[in-house]
């Protein structure tokens, strides 16, 4: 069911790695304050600055949002409340199966930006011929840290297709999967 909100799974958790304690929970977001769709996939840590501190992550989740936390403000603040999630794109569009992330994206991080590399599919029903299925590379331009003041996420319509005229300049690719 791709249009029902989801009441489990539904949260990045970031937990002490000696305790087990929950440091803090991300709910996922569908329109900025609302609980979205399950996080299935592993959560992928990236540092983008190389000073051997994990200072961002990314999620994907089951209703096709792409999400950015960051540990750390523009500021170099890393405390707990200082930690934010936000929407970098919703690619739910361009289907009309709905779209479903199982896998967490790959990150290559350079110096103007951090690719994000994954694909949709649906592990529960994976014989479906139906699905409109597509491998993903979307471009996290920001690298600055901490959540910006506003942000309107990436979505499928701002994507090109692979192979027409697709650079590094716009907001990624994607390549249709049969």
């Amino acid at each position: 069911d791709s249009g029902a909100a989801t009441s489990m799974g539904n949260a990045v958790f970031v937990l002490d790695a000696l305790t087990g304690t929950v440091l803090k929970a991300f709910t996922t977001l569908t329109d900025g304050t609302s609980i979205g769709r399950s996080v299935a996939a592993a959560v992928t840590p990236v540092d983008s600055n190389s000073d051997g501190i994990i200072d961002r992550a990314y999620a994907v989740d089951l209703g096709g949002q792409v999400y950015r936390i960051d540990f750390e403000t523009a500021a170099g603040e890393s405390s707990q409340d200082k930690w934010t999630i936000y929407k970098l794109a919703d690619l739910s569009g361009g289907t009309t199966t709905g779209r479903k992330f199982f896998f967490a994206p790959d990150a290559i991080v350079t110096k103007r930006f951090t690719a994000l590399m994954f694909g949709s599919g649906d592990r529960e029903k994976p014989l479906l011929t139906s699905t409109e299925d597509h491998f993903f590379q979307i471009f996290d331009r920001r690298n600055d840290m901490g959540a910006p003041s506003t942000h309107t996420p990436m979505t499928f319509a701002s994507l090109k297709p692979m192979g027409a005229t697709s650079s590094t300049t716009g907001d990624g690719c994607y390549m249709s999967l049969a």
